[in-house]
């Protein structure tokens, strides 16, 4: 294993033939190695074959630190790892696209520290972490209903949700995407209603990102 300078610490990356199966990925050769690519993003992280699982992958910052320790080449003369073919090295945290509907992923590539975020398939190259991230979730409100087991608020009315993304040991994550999920709204007398007048203006406060509307007309909708 190797460690950048922020204590992350990685694991050697596999060459394609240590894989379980090469199902998904292409090889390329260099420093007379054959090393391994995985055809498109998700299946780095949910093929069976993969060494480690979305989690198990660096973020974006733990490999651009990474490179700022070992520039312009030093990562192949004094760790070993193939970055001169400019290959993109996948990372574990995404980002929101322009209209909120769907998450974008990230890579960037080891020989120039390069950050590329896109929805489009893309060759990814993959380190993982020694020890998998642990994440949770807690969502929260000032307007919680005891007796609902809901927070609550009047027609026109705010309300207030604070949702705290936590590692493993408690510290809280800054700037870490979640999928907010909602279905149709429906009135006090039952009727569904999948007009824009079900729908919710969401305004982030901390960041301070400003307001989309999070309408919903099918059954289950999400915003990132």
């Amino acid at each position: 294993t190797f460690t950048n300078s922020k204590g992350v610490e990685f694991k050697r990356p596999l060459l394609r033939a240590e894989l379980s199966s090469t199902a998904d990925t292409s090889g390329y050769t260099e420093n007379n190695e054959t090393w391994y690519t995985w055809s498109r993003y998700p299946n780095m992280y949910q093929d069976t074959a993969s060494p480690c699982d979305r989690l198990g992958l660096p973020t974006v910052n733990d490999l651009q630190t990474l490179y700022t320790d070992y520039p312009n080449g030093a990562l192949t003369t004094t760790l070993g790892l193939p970055v001169a073919s400019g290959k993109y090295w996948g990372a574990g945290n995404s980002v929101p696209d322009a209209t909120h509907s769907d998450s974008q992923f990230q890579y960037v590539r080891l020989s120039d520290n390069n950050t590329l975020t896109t929805k489009a398939n893309t060759a990814t190259a993959q380190l993982c972490l020694a020890k998998r991230r642990d994440l949770s979730i807690e969502l929260t409100s000032s307007d919680m209903d005891a007796d609902k087991g809901a927070p609550v608020a009047k027609k026109g009315e705010s309300l207030p949700l604070t949702v705290t993304v936590r590692d493993g040991s408690g510290t809280p994550q800054p700037n870490t995407a979640i999928r907010l999920g909602r279905t149709l709204s429906i009135d006090r007398a039952g009727v569904v209603d999948g007009s824009s007048g079900g729908g919710m203006v969401l305004t982030s406060v901390v960041p301070s990102t400003g307001s989309m509307t999070f309408n919903c007309t099918v059954s289950s909708c999400t915003s990132y």
